[in-house]
């Protein structure tokens, strides 16, 4: 049977969802929340400016304030996809 449990987070939710079957929250301060199992959380941006899953839903596409385009997925590796010119 499905249970339902709370979660707390330091800031605002932005998008919430699956990936890979596997609940996934990503904050407006950049950090993406994998709640179960080993409870990771990456601090990936200096501020959320957008989250979408992938068509597959294997990976979290997200945008910051910093110019990166990154993408966790399900085995909790980061990818960079695009990252500003210094």
């Amino acid at each position: 049977m499905p249970t339902v449990a709370p979660y707390d987070f330091d800031a605002h939710v932005e998008w919430a969802g699956f990936i890979a079957d596997e609940p996934v929250f990503a904050t407006v301060e950049g950090a993406v929340h994998f709640p179960t199992g080993k409870a990771d959380v990456f601090s990936i941006h200096d501020g959320l400016l957008s989250a979408v899953p992938t068509l597959k839903g294997d990976v979290l596409l997200s945008g910051g304030e910093d110019g990166r385009v990154v993408g966790p997925n399900h085995t909790r590796v980061q990818e960079n996809y695009h990252q500003e010119p210094k």
